[in-house]
């Protein structure tokens, strides 16, 4: 019996994707991942000792946990619906010579800055006091600077390299398609040949994710800040025909097994099976796990499937050796076709064919 059962510790990977199926970010530096799966209950009591009868439970919730210690402008924009343009304000210092009498003239194109209109600041090297300047163009009046003075002048321009978006006053979190993963790692040798200590990942696939709207940000000279990309699960559909929606899709992915290492029968779904000369037939296979999995098809061509020699079988159908498809030939008799897995030989099972007249 094999098992599946792992230590689930470090940090993995995070992708999340727009609405067109982009890729609009991708956190490798992850220092905090996981989930949280919750739901309220209420109990239901009655009777003498008004004693428990059941529980409804209701108001069910699927958290998301993400941190990257590599910040990125996404991780805000996306936390409180903001669009990132290209271009944005920025402060520039330069260092300049004056030139003429009284005036200081900048190499770059000074912008407004906030209701003050277009204005810098300038100041003598090493100097904290700083004296305000109004720009016309690349130049500005400044009383009492001679030639040849070396000054350090700010002001704002606009740098078409840089991004920028706004926050609203009022705002709601972007919704992503998010898909992250979290490291499994060994417990238990499940194969003597095995020697890598991770031996898998859960992949956690969450169609409909919202930021929380929340951006803490805060450094402090020994320390840095971390991007917060965490939010919440939405409901993502319906599911089957149970009308129920999902939050999410949770995949053990177990590097290097075997997909029959947890298989400890195969059974044919008919087993039985009636046909009429001439027709045919293709046998579903399914597979039985020993970890409580859900049973599932078998893909016929990893089967052999052979008509047994006992009762001249043969005479009465035919089989594909890698397709599972039987056809009836003579009527009147029956035919067992004994099934292996290829690559498991001692996992087999059979079905039973009884060929009849037209």
């Amino acid at each position: 019996m094999s098992s599946n059962k792992g230590i689930l510790a470090g940090v993995g990977t995070a992708m999340a994707f727009d609405g067109a199926g982009n890729l609009i970010l991708k956190a490798r530096a992850l220092t905090d991942s996981g989930f949280n799966i919750g739901t309220n209950s209420e109990e239901i009591r009655g009777g003498q000792g008004a004693a428990l009868q059941g529980k409804y439970y209701h108001t069910t919730s699927f958290s998301v946990t993400l941190k990257d210690a590599v910040t990125d402008l996404n991780y805000f924009a996306l936390q409180v619906g903001g669009i990132i343009k290209s271009g944005g304000n920025i402060f520039t210092t330069d260092e300049i010579i004056v030139e003429s009498e009284n005036q200081i003239t900048v190499k770059g194109n000074p912008k407004e800055f906030g209701e003050y209109g277009i204005i810098g600041w300038y100041s003598h090297p090493n100097d904290d006091t700083a004296t305000t300047i109004q720009f016309e163009g690349k130049t500005a009046n400044a009383p009492g600077v001679r030639v040849g003075e070396k000054l350090c002048v700010t002001y704002v321009e606009t740098s078409d390299s840089a991004r920028a978006f706004e926050v609203a006053t009022a705002f709601i979190p972007s919704e992503v398609h998010l898909v992250f993963t979290m490291p499994l790692l060994n417990a238990s040798a499940i194969k003597k040949t095995d020697t890598a200590s991770q031996i898998g990942e859960y992949i956690i696939d969450v169609p409909r994710f919202q930021f929380n709207g929340s951006v803490d940000m805060s450094s402090t000279s020994t320390s840095a800040a971390s991007g917060d990309i965490s939010g919440t699960a939405l409901q993502a559909g319906v599911s089957g025909c149970s009308g129920k929606g999902y939050y999410a899709t949770i995949t053990e992915n177990i590097k290097n097994k075997d997909e029959f290492d947890n298989v400890y029968a195969i059974v044919v779904e008919d087993s039985d099976v009636d046909l009429r000369q001439g027709e045919s037939q293709t046998l579903r296979v399914m597979k039985l796990y020993n970890d409580g999995t859900t049973p599932s098809v078998v893909d016929n061509s990893k089967l052999t499937f052979t008509v047994s020699s006992e009762n001249s079988g043969s005479t009465y159908a035919t089989v594909g050796a890698n397709n599972g498809k039987v056809t009836a030939l003579s009527a009147n008799g029956t035919a067992i076709i004994e099934i292996k897995v290829t690559e498991k030989p001692e996992l087999t099972a059979s079905a039973t064919v009884t060929v009849m007249g037209e």
